[in-house]
């Protein structure tokens, strides 16, 4: 599931969760600001050779992206209608890079040590709970869409050999369903949180791994570099 860590020993799981929230913030901004199509493209590279270091099988992630398919599609013909071909190309795939690597970090993280890395960016318990609920929600999102389509399939109507107007009519009649349950899903979490872990003193985490070393330090210089490089082109600010 995509809303779940995935143990592993790479690169990226050992990084400190402050120096991956960070990180998420910068792509973030460049998702938001860059519509420069040559950007995009480099930002995709930087962001495939992280999902390298990750360990991470790549279908992951590839299962989330397409989770959002419709609404991909969707915002490229709407963007399209309006700015034209490469604003929305290049907007698509900045959106579709960010939900890579919203899941980078919650499968590369547990949820005590995205927990402990909120906390010691934004200095606050309630609102680094809040960053934990934010960040699985995309995921959530993903598992339950999937869950759909396996209840689906379990029922006799396989998605994938669907036509396109089949297709069509089984997202318009489960997005809001999906959604709602996605919410419930968060509520959920977040009521088990506040009541099990959710404490003051709370300091459930691997200190080897929160620690912040030179890794973490060439991480976030790397997002940095990226980031003056599209402000000194003049694609940002």
């Amino acid at each position: 599931m995509l809303s779940r860590f995935y143990n592993g020993d790479s690169a990226i799981h050992g990084l400190s969760p402050m120096s991956k929230i960070i990180g998420l913030f910068i792509v973030l901004i460049l998702v938001l600001f860059n519509h420069d199509l040559f950007s995009s493209l480099f930002l995709a590279i930087f962001v495939c050779g992280l999902v390298l270091m990750s360990k991470i099988p790549v279908k992951l992630y590839l299962r989330g992206v397409l989770s959002y398919g419709p609404f991909l599609i969707l915002l490229f013909l709407i963007l399209f209608l309006f700015f034209g071909f490469v604003f929305a190309f290049s907007t698509v795939i900045n959106f579709a890079l960010f939900l890579i690597c919203v899941m980078m970090v919650v499968l590369t993280c547990s949820d005590a040590e995205l927990i402990y890395g909120s906390r010691q960016i934004i200095g606050s318990d309630k609102y680094s709970l809040s960053v934990l609920m934010v960040l699985k929600f995309v995921p959530i999102l993903s598992d339950n869409f999937y869950k759909v389509l396996n209840t689906l399939k379990v029922r006799g109507l396989d998605f994938k050999y669907l036509n396109f107007i089949w297709k069509l009519k089984v997202l318009l009649y489960s997005i809001l369903p999906i959604i709602r349950v996605s919410i419930i899903d968060i509520s959920e979490l977040y009521r088990k949180f506040k009541i099990n872990y959710y404490a003051k003193h709370f300091e459930k985490t691997n200190f080897r791994t929160n620690e912040w070393d030179n890794d973490d330090n060439w991480f976030l210089i790397g997002h940095l570099e990226i980031l003056i490089m599209m402000i000194l082109k003049g694609v940002i600010l």
